[in-house]
């Protein structure tokens, strides 16, 4: 079968995490089984080139983006398009929406939601019943919602951090507010001296506002804390790290930093929200809210009691077969 997916380059140059990154992760997925090809939009910074891929600057939905797609589509012919959350859906082709949720997704740059976008798509693929519920809402026949886990992140190969040293606990993903990084360096800075000469906070990630982290920096000035502001140095902090803290303000649903933490056998620490606890619950540790339920955390590290994590139940949970299972039947459906 041929396929042609739409999605959009990351905004951070050498970004590892998020909603593009899981939906570049789906596009290889289905590329090991069937013909693809991609159109990826891109801003600012033209992304690296890669085979069989179309690039077009500018915004989804203009004319000049609008063009550029349907001319791959009269020259590759796909039987399906699948886009990347909001994107507007090519005329005369089944398409497939993949909405991880309708947060933080740009829906403003194209239409009201509630309006006909979602509901020109054959069909909507979410990753929980929580966003099929919120998909559901906005209008959309429930018949063409389908549930699918995004295909997991594989950060395994880390390694394992050393034992000399201060202890060291991480936060990866973007460095933003509603990831919440001044709740944990708070929260480490109410430590006493002889505490915070034992551990050290590493915050790793693409940088999402720049004054946000200048912010950050005096808060940390004095602290066991450390920056690493790149996409690129999440993998050597986790890798550094004993454990994961995951302090989000947002009930997020598919929260990357945390499987991929999980994926490389550290525990996470995470905040105490439904949707969180629904996907993480036996797999994480839910934080109640507040800087002292952070500050015990650390102090919990430092006391050696860790929990247990495990990424073979993290694989268990959200198996690659039944994901490629279900995308089948999802693909079988649309060409019929």
């Amino acid at each position: 079968m041929r396929i042609l997916g739409i999605g959009r380059a990351p905004l951070h140059s050498g970004e590892v995490l998020g909603r593009r990154a899981a939906f570049r992760r789906l596009l290889d997925l289905l590329g090991a089984a069937h013909e693809l090809r991609r159109v990826t939009m891109w801003q600012g910074r033209a992304p690296d080139p890669e085979p069989a891929t179309r690039y077009v600057e500018g915004q989804p939905g203009t004319l000049w983006t609008t063009w550029a797609v349907r001319q791959e589509i009269r020259s590759f012919d796909p039987a399906v398009v699948i886009g990347e959350g909001p994107l507007p859906p090519p005329a005369r082709r089944p398409s497939i929406a993949v909405v991880r949720d309708l947060a933080w997704t740009g829906w403003q740059e194209f239409a009201d939601p509630r309006g006909f976008l979602l509901r020109r798509f054959r069909g909507t693929v979410v990753p929980t019943e929580a966003v099929r519920r919120s998909v559901q809402a906005f209008g959309v026949d429930p018949f063409l919602i389908h549930v699918i886990p995004e295909p997991l992140p594989d950060w395994g190969d880390v390694g394992v951090p050393s034992v000399s040293g201060p202890l060291v606990i991480a936060q990866i993903g973007a460095i933003h507010p509603a990831k919440r990084p001044h709740l944990t360096i708070d929260a480490i800075s109410r430590l006493s001296a002889r505490e915070k000469g034992r551990i050290r906070l590493v915050v790793a990630g693409p940088v999402a506002d720049d004054r946000y982290l200048a912010q950050l920096r005096v808060q940390a000035e004095g602290q066991p804390v450390e920056f690493v502001a790149d996409a690129q140095g999440m993998r050597g902090a986790l890798g550094r790290a004993s454990g994961v803290v995951y302090p989000t303000a947002v009930d997020e649903a598919w929260p990357d930093a945390a499987f991929s933490a999980l994926a490389a056998g550290r525990p996470v620490w995470f905040s105490d929200r439904p949707q969180l606890r629904a996907l993480l619950s036996g797999l994480a540790v839910p934080v109640g809210d507040g800087v002292a339920a952070w500050r015990e955390v650390f102090r919990t590290a430092l006391a050696g009691t860790l929990p247990a994590a495990s990424a073979t139940e993290l694989h268990a949970r959200f198996p690659m077969d039944e994901v490629r299972r279900r995308w089948r039947e999802v693909l079988g459906v649309l060409v019929r």
